[in-house]
């Protein structure tokens, strides 16, 4: 017994495997042309397509269109989201194992990563941790940021590209601060803090114990606000303040240490294999941070939902079918 719409069901679990990146089907075979033309013809001597045809062929069509915009999406979603975490955040990061999590002899290290294979740019960073106050009770934790100034196509990310005002040469026209900083454009509004405005930074590193006290005392910095961004990524622009690289040493006690190394690679789908052969180049304390391996389970669900709705839409189809 034959079923008719078992060779629409076939062409549509092709052209499903291949949306999907299964299968690779650049033309129809001699096979397909004819299982096609055999039911697109029919089989009275008017040669008019039945209504069962039509309805079958407009069934795959419009299931296996809405199969191919679905997954257009999920890729361009995925797409979109890569570029934005990789504003503030480097394919590469090199750190180091320990209790102070620093990297003192950063300086050499530099000048080897930058002689590897593969690295277009590389450069120092800070990170550390604080809370943000713009001259009210009220304090935001942060994660403070600190990059080289502006160096054009040897910046290691985007962030410079996405100031809204300022840039990232911290330039400041108050008296009595220690230094500028850009403040993410949500967190500038929840502070109601903008270029020209002076914010009290309190470090979370460097505290001291006051015997008196009996308490640790924590150091209080003045900044003035000298530029906002504005990425599109919540994370960034709700909790982070960027400033020069030596003014956050100075702010996390690090003296002219570092918290490790940004790398930008010439692929950036191989910075896992590439961390894993800069780990054996470099050696123990070392190690490498990749940008996949930091976002593993967001992407691992975008992965997931692409799935689910591709296997959706294909049982639509088969319906339809």
């Amino acid at each position: 017994m034959t079923v008719p719409g078992s060779p629409l069901l076939v062409l549509l679990a092709l052209s499903v495997l291949t949306a999907l990146g299964v299968v690779a089907y650049n033309r129809p075979s001699s096979l397909e042309l004819r299982v096609a033309l055999r039911y697109l013809r029919s089989r009275r001597s008017s040669r008019l397509l039945s209504l069962i045809t039509v309805i079958a062929v407009g069934g795959v069509t419009v299931g296996v269109t809405a199969l191919v915009l679905v997954l257009g999406v999920m890729n361009g979603l995925q797409s979109d989201l890569r570029e934005k975490i990789l504003i503030a955040s480097p394919h590469l990061r090199v750190l180091t194992y320990g209790e102070g999590l620093r990297l003192d002899d950063w300086e050499r290290v530099l000048a080897q990563v930058r002689r590897t294979s593969g690295v277009d740019a590389a450069s120092p960073f800070v990170l550390t941790q604080g809370l943000v106050s713009a001259g009210h009770d009220y304090a935001e934790g942060v994660f403070v940021l600190g990059v080289d100034p502006d160096t054009g196509t040897r910046a290691v990310t985007s962030l410079a590209r996405h100031f809204t005002k300022g840039d990232l040469r911290f330039r400041t026209t108050r008296v009595g601060v220690e230094g500028g900083l850009a403040l993410g454009t949500r967190l500038a509004s929840k502070l109601s803090a903008y270029p020209g405005d002076v914010v009290t930074l309190v470090a979370a590193a460097g505290s001291r114990f006051n015997p008196s006290l009996g308490a640790f005392i924590p150091r209080y910095h003045r900044f003035e606000v000298t530029g906002l961004f504005d990425t599109g990524m919540y994370e960034y622009d709700n909790s982070y303040v960027a400033m020069d690289r030596r003014v956050a040493q100075r702010f996390a006690d690090l003296d002219k240490a570092v918290t490790g190394l940004e790398v930008r690679l010439a692929d950036p789908w191989q910075a896992r294999a590439f961390g894993l052969r800069l780990e054996t180049e470099l050696g123990y304390p070392y190690r490498a941070l990749d940008w996949q391996s930091q976002n593993a389970s967001l992407f691992s669900a975008l992965k997931l939902e692409k799935l689910a709705m591709a296997v959706v839409v294909f049982l639509i189809c088969v319906v339809a079918a």
